[in-house]
């Protein structure tokens, strides 16, 4: 048991129905749902918080007062304090995820010389262990093609698709 993140991919929701959506998203996936699709069926989590410490989105220029943004911390006591910049998550449209990447490229530019090395240091910037779809699949993994997907998932999403750093025990 330990903690880990998750990347949650909800519809468009108003943020004061923030954590209720998050909730019915993640139920599926609780360890003591009472409705085990089969016997041998083992949840994914205890308890969760929202929460990007660590992995943070950057904020498009421009849309830093935008109030969908995900701006506080559930597992912290003290509240956050980001700059404008920086959210825990927020609409798909509203991030900025070229930011990170190119960042990456160039750090990583200057330290490999493969092609592919690079390119997959830049799928990996924005990743966290698992996702969770707005079609309901919890999906972890690791490594160069989990990273692709992940990336180009998020890379698809609709603008309006809340995206939400989730740190849950399992």
């Amino acid at each position: 048991m330990g903690k880990q993140r998750i990347t949650v991919c909800l519809p468009p929701v108003d943020p004061d129905g923030l954590r209720q959506a998050i909730g019915q998203v993640m139920a599926p996936f609780w360890y003591d749902r009472e409705d085990r699709p089969h016997p041998d069926w083992v949840g994914e989590w205890s308890h969760w918080f929202v929460s990007g410490a660590g992995c943070l989105f950057d904020v498009l220029s421009g849309h830093e007062d935008d109030p969908r943004l995900v701006r506080y911390d559930d597992w912290t006591d003290s509240p956050d304090d980001l700059p404008p910049s920086r959210c825990h998550g927020g609409p798909r449209g509203v991030l900025d995820l070229g930011t990170p990447r190119t960042v990456e490229a160039r750090r990583a530019a200057g330290t490999w010389t493969a092609y592919h090395a690079r390119e997959a240091a830049v799928a990996a910037v924005l990743t966290t262990p698992a996702l969770l779809t707005l079609d309901g699949r919890w999906v972890e993994g690791s490594g160069p093609d989990y990273e692709r997907m992940f990336s180009a998932y998020l890379d698809g999403l609709p603008g309006d698709t809340m995206v939400v750093r989730v740190l849950y025990h399992s």
